[in-house]
């Protein structure tokens, strides 16, 4: 594996975990204000 092949994993991976953060961000004021 080349070292870009590790950059471009890591930017997927911190996207969809910043993705996901909000998401259950949003879910968790919804479920509040409901």
């Amino acid at each position: 594996m080349t070292r870009n092949d590790t950059l471009a994993m890591d930017a997927s991976l911190t996207f969809m975990t910043l993705r996901f953060s909000r998401l259950v961000e949003t879910g968790d004021d919804e479920a509040l204000s409901g």
